[in-house]
């Protein structure tokens, strides 16, 4: 929050749109990534699973992008086929809008399960992937 407000201080917001910039904050995310990433890991080992579950919630999503980007292409292209493409934008729509809420879904229930595996206590003792890091 801090950075936002140095950031809209700093770098001031856009007359048009009215946002800050957010270039601080941006650099902050990137800087904390990878330790944070590290920190799922070894605490997901800790708990006797296979750190990359941690990616489960990104690879959701980078996997919906391209399936809705195919499906803007596909619909596109069976409108240039058609004699009449109003007669595809309903169910596109409607595949498009069942698509983002069984996502939604997915991604809420991955992202409930991860904070389940993350507050888990650590095993006793070494499991398959060393000693739990105290």
């Amino acid at each position: 929050a801090a950075l936002a407000v140095l950031d809209t201080i700093i770098f001031g917001t856009n007359p048009e749109t009215g946002q800050g910039s957010r270039v601080l904050s941006s650099v902050f995310q990137l800087a904390v990534l990878i330790p944070m990433l590290a920190a799922g890991w070894r605490r997901l080992h800790d708990t006797g699973r296979p750190g990359w579950y941690l990616l489960l919630p990104m690879a959701l999503s980078i996997t919906t992008l391209f399936v809705m980007l195919g499906g803007v292409a596909f619909f596109s292209v069976l409108e240039q086929g058609t004699e009449n493409p109003d007669a595809l934008r309903g169910p596109a729509a409607v595949l498009g809008v069942t698509g983002i809420v069984v996502v939604s879904i997915l991604q809420l229930v991955l992202s409930i399960l991860m904070i389940w595996w993350l507050t888990r206590p650590s095993q006793e003792g070494a499991n398959e992937y060393g000693e739990p890091v105290s």
